[in-house]
């Protein structure tokens, strides 16, 4: 009995590897009741797993990786998610048009999206369009009578900027603004129209420690609500801890190498998936980590193993965001916030910290959504 039922769950992996092949966070119908869920490891679905022990058969999403991919039945969606839903609609518009002159017939409708989707990335990186990653902000110091740009951020509501926790402080100085819908943050004269807004508080995750680099991750509450536009529009929240992609994208104002002076222009880079055990390795062996400083669950690594793609001096707090494959090309789907790494920026073997976004969603919608 044992055995037959192992070949059966066998039997039923290896099929769902030529039915819809679908990537872990997006939306799927399960085959038995046509409910709605989400894609996810198998071993983060209790109910599901509880079901098919009283006979109700699973629906397959994928199988990556040596990782069995479900269609996850959702109670109730988290408020980061209606509100993903919700900023997704922002970059819809329908089209109808008339294919006949017989009065009442109705028109052919379609939907459209209202951005530019992203473009291919180059080697080392690339210097990102206006409007490219509408989420995008840049944290700004007022020092004596200069303005720097230091630090990087998320919109992901009309109040509140997803952040490092380390950004809280640049040279003792805590930042003063935002600013918004930008591409060169040195010049007026790139076609954006940017918006800078105060800052009326820095909340820091209670737990964060700058010793070991924990739980580095903080919200920006700005002085007053933005108004979307192309150019200015939130990010959506990665809602699983499982990351079932090879490869995701970093941006931000940060320098292009090591000692060098951040950038002027917004710039976008490709990073491979590192997975935390190999991660750890390799940062025991590159930065001479303790154990106390090895990442953990609430923590992922990216980076190219070869050398020559990295964030870098500047990066920090900025997302490592994904735009998900047959999805809304206008939304990105922030998976890590840019934490920290080696100070020479691009070592091979040695890949960047990013704080997992998924860890900490109890956090921020406890404050962003309350």
């Amino acid at each position: 009995m044992i055995i037959r039922n192992r070949v059966c769950i066998l039997l039923q992996i290896l099929c769902c590897a030529f039915v819809n092949s679908q990537l872990v966070g997006e939306e799927c119908i399960r085959d038995y009741d046509n409910a709605r869920g989400i894609c996810v490891s198998h071993r983060e679905c209790k109910r599901a797993r509880e079901e098919h022990a009283l006979g109700i058969p699973l629906t397959y999403c994928s199988f990556l990786d040596g990782v069995t991919n479900i269609c996850c039945p959702q109670f109730e969606k988290r408020k980061s998610a209606s509100k993903c839903e919700e900023y997704g609609d922002l970059t819809k518009k329908k089209d109808c048009v008339w294919t006949s002159l017989i009065q009442n017939h109705e028109p052919q409708c379609f939907e459209t999206f209202t951005c530019n989707p992203s473009t291919p990335l180059i080697y080392g990186g690339d210097i990102a369009k206006g409007g490219e990653f509408p989420h995008m902000v840049a944290i700004g110091w007022q020092k004596l009578n200069t303005i720097s740009f230091d630090c990087g951020g998320s919109l992901i509501s009309e109040r509140y900027v997803l952040t490092a926790a380390h950004c809280e402080k640049s040279d003792n100085i805590r930042p003063s603004f935002v600013r918004l819908g930008d591409q060169n943050v040195k010049t007026r004269d790139d076609g954006m129209i940017e918006i800078d807004i105060a800052i009326e508080d820095f909340i820091v995750h209670q737990d964060y420690s700058s010793i070991t680099h924990k739980n580095d991750i903080a919200l920006i509450r700005m002085a007053q609500e933005v108004k979307f536009s192309e150019s200015i529009r939130p990010a959506c929240l990665w809602q699983t801890s499982s990351v079932n992609f090879t490869k995701l994208i970093a941006c931000g104002w940060g320098a292009l190498e090591y000692a060098s002076q951040t950038s002027d222009e917004l710039r976008k880079v490709e990073l491979d998936v590192v997975n935390n055990t190999l991660c750890n390795q390799l940062l025991r062996e590159s930065l001479a980590l303790s154990n106390n400083k090895l990442i953990g669950d609430s923590q992922l690594c990216a980076g190219l193993l070869k050398g020559g793609k990295d964030t870098c001096q500047g990066d920090s707090g900025g997302p490592l965001h994904v735009s998900i494959r047959d999805g809304n090309p206008c939304q990105f789907h922030i998976v890590g916030i840019t934490s920290y790494g080696s100070i020479l920026c691009g070592t091979p073997n040695t890949p960047a910290v990013y704080t997992r976004v998924s860890a900490y969603l109890d956090w921020i919608e406890s404050i962003v959504w309350r």
